[in-house]
């Protein structure tokens, strides 16, 4: 079986005013990511929570 290939991408330029609005959508999916990928991961309850805190930890690291 072939693997798909990208064909085109299209960039589309955000106006400085809907910045905030983008900025909110994409924490959301990014929220929606992360809680799904650690349902699916079988981990308990307190490795879910270290997971987690490192994500914080990196994100409070990169400002």
């Amino acid at each position: 079986m072939r693997k798909s290939k990208i064909k085109n991408v299209v960039v589309h330029k955000v106006a400085p005013s809907d910045m905030q609005l983008l900025s909110d959508k994409m924490s959301a999916f990014h929220a929606e990511i992360i809680e799904r990928k650690l349902k699916q991961s079988g981990l308990s309850k307190k490795s879910k929570l270290e997971v987690l805190d490192k994500i914080i930890n990196n994100l409070k690291s990169d400002k």
